[in-house]
């Protein structure tokens, strides 16, 4: 009987004895070794493995986006790079010209945000 009968080919993004132990935030596992080679986005590449977030203000695949260019230092996630407030350049364009600091998007009301034609 060959070796290759005797072992079960690992589902994809496990690995090991039994495929039990899973090649998390990995792009392209090794179904033997459990070695990375590409992590999926908001994580970073370590020693073969993807198990550390992006560094804060960062952001994406290889973590190359960068949250503060997009979003000041308002940045919502690691994977996407989503702003959880409008920018400020957007709230200083508002017609009433108010206070513009910390202002969430959820609180504005309607009548702020000027209609576009």
């Amino acid at each position: 009987m060959s070796e290759s009968t005797d072992q079960q080919e690992c589902p994809p993004m496990t690995f090991g004895p039994n495929c039990s132990i899973s090649c998390a935030n990995c792009k392209n596992c090794d179904k033997e070794t459990g070695t990375c080679s590409q992590c999926s986005s908001g994580f970073q590449l370590e020693q073969n493995h993807c198990d550390k977030e992006c560094p804060d203000m960062t952001f994406g695949e290889n973590c190359s986006g960068n949250c503060y260019s997009k979003c000041g230092e308002d940045c919502l996630d690691r994977i996407y790079g989503s702003c959880s407030r409008l920018s400020i350049s957007t709230l200083q364009d508002l017609p009433a010209k108010k206070e513009v600091k910390n202002i969430r998007l959820d609180t504005l009301n309607k009548s702020d945000v000027p209609l576009l034609a």
